[in-house]
């Protein structure tokens, strides 16, 4: 009975210690949240000849994946875009132009109307956790008004802004 006693508390010792080590991790793996693939409109945004646009009301990002990008209305064939990244949703700095092209920050890659894209950036590594757009006109002296669709995290396979 000694040893039966003796196995039994060894046993259930293993078993709290692997509940102890284990299911820290499958809590924080269940409540990683679904990737913000949903495409979200934005209407009407002024993308100056000169400059840089307001941004587009920020959304959260989850994951490393790519920003998805569709421009579906502008005067011009091609769209000058940067994806931006913010600590927090409530901050109207947005701080950081984390945009790439080819692996190297950029102030902006440039998107043909009608397409859809994927913009690299380095929002997600760089710790922020919401991202937005900024535009500017592809006509070098001529303002524009842009609409088109977006999500802070994508799938699919379109192609790579550069």
């Amino acid at each position: 009975m000694k040893k039966f006693g003796r196995l039994f508390f060894k046993v259930l010792s293993l078993i709290t210690v692997l509940t102890i080590l284990l299911c820290p991790r499958m809590v924080a793996h269940a409540a990683e949240p679904n990737p913000n693939t949903g495409d979200t409109p934005f209407d009407n945004f002024r993308a100056y000849a000169k400059g840089i646009s307001d941004p587009i009301p920020p959304r959260r990002k989850y994951d490393s994946t790519p920003v998805f990008v569709k421009i579906s209305a502008s005067k011009y064939d091609k769209v000058l875009v940067c994806c931006e990244g913010q600590a927090r949703e409530d901050v109207d700095d947005f701080n950081e132009n984390l945009t790439l092209s080819n692996g190297a920050y950029v102030d902006f890659v440039t998107l043909n109307r009608g397409q859809n894209y994927r913009i690299r950036t380095r929002i997600y590594e760089r710790d922020f956790h919401w991202a937005t757009l900024r535009f500017r006109s592809g006509n070098d002296y001529k303002d524009d008004i842009v609409s088109g669709w977006w999500s802070p995290d994508s799938k699919g396979n379109h192609p790579i802004a550069e």
